[in-house]
């Protein structure tokens, strides 16, 4: 019987040896932030926002350059590397502007099996100005549901592209 009950916990989700993390908040999220001058010669793109790796990481992602967002503990799953449960994703915009480029869909829960994402991208004209942000309140849960919710954590990205 215990083994049973073993093999059903890691299917259903968390393990005691998982031990996952988000940070931020509502008032004080995390940022991604690009900040870039126009430039008469052609359109410059401005790219900022978050992705959540299925090795249990999550990167900074900012005109095309992921970077791994290390605070401590780790983020989602510490240490990094591929958690014992099965984990979902969702993400729902705070504030702010929506990003154009999101996995899940907002509101919808996704698996972290596959590569998540919330970051914006922007071409500017030359001379033109461009100023956006948005904030995405991230939740992790053991289920599809919010009965098995077990971290949340804000992220936001900030873009402004002028003269």
């Amino acid at each position: 019987m215990s083994i049973l009950l073993a093999a059903f916990s890691l299917n259903a989700g968390s393990t005691a040896a998982d031990n996952i993390n988000l940070s931020g908040s509502s008032g004080s999220p995390n940022q991604s932030n690009d900040f870039r001058t126009t430039d008469p010669s052609g359109l410059p793109t401005a790219v900022a926002g978050w992705i959540f790796q299925t090795d249990g990481s999550v990167d900074e992602y900012i005109n095309g350059t992921q970077t791994e967002f290390n605070p401590t503990p780790d983020e989602w799953y510490d240490p990094n590397g591929a958690p014992v449960g099965t984990y979902y994703m969702r993400l729902t915009l705070d504030s702010g502007t929506a990003a154009n480029n999101v996995s899940p869909a907002v509101g919808t829960w996704g698996t972290l099996a596959s590569q998540r994402y919330c970051y914006h991208t922007q071409s500017v004209p030359a001379f033109d100005t461009f100023v956006q942000n948005g904030t995405y309140k991230v939740e992790i849960s053991t289920t599809e549901s919010d009965v098995g919710i077990v971290a949340t954590g804000y992220y936001k990205y900030n873009i402004a592209v002028g003269p």
